[in-house]
């Protein structure tokens, strides 16, 4: 099944296509990942797919667009993760609009 979902601005639109990853390649991005000391991003695996739980937020589903990179299916927020030369993943980067924030890997 192919799950697509649409971003409309005002002078043009986003579509997003969702892929199939591996339940190997997303157990890699599960964890706790920190923009500043009061607040993080939890991220789970259930029943194949991805979630993201913000500190104080509700939880969320996210959708493999590239094995790396990953769509809200809630909101218009993209996210990047990013592996070290040991292939073990020490970040993401959640992109809204023009603003691209950090978060850093701590569990």
């Amino acid at each position: 099944a192919i799950l697509v979902a649409r971003e409309y601005h005002s002078e043009q639109s986003d579509e997003r296509v969702q892929i199939d990853v591996s339940t190997d390649i997303l157990m890699d991005y599960v964890g706790v990942y920190v923009l500043t000391p009061d607040f993080s991003i939890a991220v789970t695996l259930d029943n194949g797919s991805l979630y993201m739980e913000p500190t104080g937020g509700f939880k969320y589903k996210v959708a493999p667009e590239t094995p790396t990179v990953f769509f809200s299916l809630t909101h218009s927020a993209r996210f990047s993760f990013q592996k070290n030369d040991k292939g073990e993943v020490i970040s993401f980067v959640e992109h809204v609009g023009r603003i691209n924030q950090k978060y850093m890997n701590v569990r």
